[in-house]
């Protein structure tokens, strides 16, 4: 086959990165899947379940979004993005 070149990128960087264009493209169900892919790939990365935290926010599952700003925090209590995630989400979530 010609035209086709390889990728420089590791698989996981790759799939962050299409995550973002496809979250940007308002993809949202897609980008989810693909951070999740990448969750599989390095469990327990506290920004990509911020990530998918923040996407799930856009979709207004906001009990979905906090379940993955706690296990972010759980990995890394100092991850300061997350928390402040978390707060606006806590803030969603007590209003009546």
């Amino acid at each position: 086959v010609t035209g086709v070149q390889t990728c420089a990128l590791p698989i996981s960087e790759a799939i962050n990165q299409l995550a973002i264009l496809k979250a940007n493209q308002g993809a949202i169900d897609q980008a989810i899947d693909l951070f999740k892919r990448l969750d599989e790939l390095q469990p327990d990365e506290p920004f990509t379940l911020d990530s998918i935290g923040v996407l799930f926010g856009k979709k207004e599952n906001y009990i979905e979004a906090e379940k993955y700003f706690r296990k972010a925090l759980s990995i890394d209590p100092k991850y300061e993005q997350a928390r402040s995630h978390l707060q606006m989400i806590e803030k969603i979530l007590s209003q009546p």
